[in-house]
């Protein structure tokens, strides 16, 4: 089937490449013109475990192709997918669709038959009904589908390939019959056809579940290191439960992103728009920034008086919200570095997706290559987020770098025995401090 696609962001790239793996001629469109050339080379705007591979193995399948022009899109298909983004508003919690409805008046214009829209970005709950009494068919020659994306950041190519569920939303049966046909090769996955309403519930309501997943069992971390409990044992109880499970049960500083904070943000706007008042999901966003500060003033407790911290060097190893991203929005790194900086701390960041680009500049900051070239002279070392490669480094060696050995572990990668092995003095973690 030909299939075109709005917006090559992190949605749309991704659902394109595997659309276009499963035999679909594709075409994927988007204003920015230096984005598209580099997609025509074979180069991913977004940096995602095994893109660039399979985007240069679709170009060359001839089975996906890129354009600025959003007029083919319909020229092209019949079937167009909109994955364009839908931020906050800066002036409220609610989602901002003004680059989606830019996009749907062009495609009304150039639609000469029947188009199915099928929206793939995250939008406000009642919105593709909305779009309907909008764009009524008869006049537009638009249907709307809900069909929202659930796709991990950094998994992202992996979870479009393997979708554990596949949500198709809306009442025009012949429209949900061709986009459930785009998905027929997933043979043995769910796919649940709803009202479109429900279809975008089921996005947001998922969203603000994992959050307040990881904002629970960071509350209980708080509790443990409270009572010197430890909380890697307590999750671990916890998710053998099945009715738990340990997805989303591992402690640290807080979620971040570009969906979970966004989504929780605004389902919690929209509740009370309806007046409605839910104490559960009006707190969760509360919760984590409520840990994000805890986590500041340990940190502070750690370092000493403010007065005599101005112009010392520590160290933050993970900048991005998790690993295997590019991304920082709402990272909790980024929460640290702009209040730590306040302080008049110097810091050194090293984190192993960022650390090459430097494209992101904080004041008092210094961005570094290499680990071991991060913690010279420092007087605390951070983990920020469980990269794999920081458990492949020589803990001896980044010790014996520091001017203070001390280290701030909050993501409980590292054994407590192994840090005091390799020379650390002092070892504050997610269970317990520790100073030799």
């Amino acid at each position: 089937m030909k299939i075109s696609i709005v917006g090559t962001g992190y949605v749309g790239l991704v659902t394109g490449i595997c659309l276009a793996e499963l035999g679909h001629n594709v075409l994927c469109i988007d204003s920015d013109k230096n984005k598209i050339s580099q997609l025509k080379k074979g180069i991913s705007p977004i940096i995602e475990k095994g893109i660039n591979l399979a985007l240069k193995k679709t170009i060359s399948s001839n089975n996906i192709s890129f354009s600025n022009e959003l007029s083919l899109a319909c020229n092209f298909s019949d079937v167009i997918f909109i994955a364009v983004g839908t931020p906050t508003k800066s002036d409220s919690n609610d989602a901002d669709l003004s680059i989606l409805n830019h996009v749907l008046s062009e495609i009304k214009n150039y639609a000469n038959r029947t188009k199915v829209i099928v929206i793939k970005s995250t939008v406000p709950i009642g919105t593709n009904d909305h779009l309907s009494k909008l764009y009524p068919k008869e006049s537009s020659n638009l249907v709307f589908i809900s069909n929202p994306e659930f796709l991990r950041e950094g998994n992202a190519l992996f979870d479009a390939r393997n979708p554990d569920r596949i949500v198709i939303g809306g009442v025009d049966e012949n429209s949900i019959k061709k986009v459930k046909s785009i998905y027929r090769r997933f043979k043995n996955k769910k796919i649940i056809v709803t009202d479109p309403t429900s279809s975008e519930l089921i996005k947001y309501a998922s969203n603000a579940f994992l959050a307040s997943k990881i904002s629970f069992v960071n509350e209980i971390a708080s509790i443990a290191l409270k009572v010197n409990a430890s909380i890697s044992d307590i999750t671990y109880g916890m998710g053998l439960d099945p009715r738990i499970g340990n997805l989303f049960l591992k402690p640290g500083p807080g979620y971040g992103g570009s969906c979970f904070p966004k989504d929780v943000k605004a389902i919690d706007f929209f509740a009370k728009e309806k007046n409605l008042h839910l104490p559960i999901i009006s707190n969760i966003e509360v919760s984590n920034l409520i840990i994000k500060k805890k986590i500041l003033e340990r940190i502070k407790m750690v370092l000493g008086k403010k007065s005599k911290v101005k112009n010392k060097i520590i160290t933050i190893f993970g900048v991005s919200f998790k690993p295997d991203t590019d991304d920082v929005r709402e990272s909790a790194s980024v929460f640290l570095i702009k209040n730590l900086t306040k302080l008049g701390l110097r810091i050194k960041l090293y984190d192993p997706i960022l650390s090459d680009t430097n494209q992101i500049p904080f004041k008092n900051s210094e961005w570094y290559s290499s680990a071991y070239d991060a913690v010279l002279k420092s007087q605390l070392l951070i983990i920020m987020n469980d990269s794999r490669e920081f458990l492949n480094l020589k803990l001896k060696n980044i010790a014996s770098s520091m001017q203070r050995k001390r280290i701030m572990d909050l993501r409980n990668l590292f054994n407590v025995d192994d840090l005091s092995q390799a020379g650390f003095e002092e070892v504050y973690n997610l269970d317990k401090d520790i100073v030799t």
